[in-house]
């Protein structure tokens, strides 16, 4: 007669068991171990919008030029990030962080950035379980890139258009973020977007992107 203990000893041994443990395992990590996307920081960053040729760019340098305020180069994972974290919170976070820097580090204009991730990486995976979320994790990368470049900065923001194609999900990670809205006059916009060989030169697509990023049809967290 097998004792209860034996019996629990033989059943983990067999294939099947381990195989049906992991997949419980990973069920349970996506259904319970998530990690927020939000959470509390030192400083809300804040974000330069509107359709490109508006005059960001513009913008960023004149702000750039106070000691207490950092904008990197534009940073095109920054919107798509936020998704997917969402699709991969059942990871661990050294596994999180991974995907997030990775998603920095493998754009081709990060280089820009001249910024060595390893020791971020080592940095993140040190917090505290009361910090580990998506907001605190990306306030870290934009403050090591404060601390390379602009050392006296206490508060960063981001100039990349392509975001306001992702104001709902910035919303999502910093809920107190706040916003400056560039509108340019769409035919001064739309014919600089020409000369510069934006859209291919398509008017068309053109206008459409000065609407979808310079108009006055952006809402923010549903507002």
């Amino acid at each position: 007669m097998i004792t209860d203990n034996r019996f629990r000893l033989w059943m983990y041994q067999q294939p099947f068991v381990n195989a049906l443990y992991g997949r419980i395992s990973i069920v349970k990590r996506f259904l319970m171990s998530r990690f927020p996307l939000t959470g509390e920081l030192p400083q809300q960053p804040f974000f330069v919008i509107g359709a490109a040729r508006s005059g960001n760019t513009l913008l960023r340098a004149i702000l750039a030029n106070s000691e207490q305020l950092v904008i990197p180069p534009e940073s095109y994972a920054l919107g798509n990030i936020v998704r997917v974290w969402q699709r991969l919170n059942f990871l661990e976070w050294e596994e999180l962080v991974r995907v997030v820097l990775g998603a920095f580090a493998s754009h081709d204009e990060f280089y820009t950035w001249d910024l060595d991730l390893k020791e971020l990486y080592q940095q993140l995976n040190g917090l505290p379980e009361s910090d580990k979320n998506l907001a605190t994790c990306l306030s870290m990368l934009f403050f090591s890139y404060r601390d390379r470049h602009q050392p006296y900065a206490t508060r960063w923001g981001d100039k990349t258009p392509l975001n306001s194609e992702y104001l709902p999900w910035l919303n999502l990670v910093f809920p107190q973020a706040q916003y400056i809205h560039i509108v340019r006059d769409g035919r001064d916009c739309v014919a600089s977007m020409m000369r510069a060989g934006f859209q291919g030169g398509d008017l068309q697509l053109a206008a459409l992107e000065w609407q979808g990023g310079g108009g006055n049809n952006l809402r923010v967290g549903g507002q």
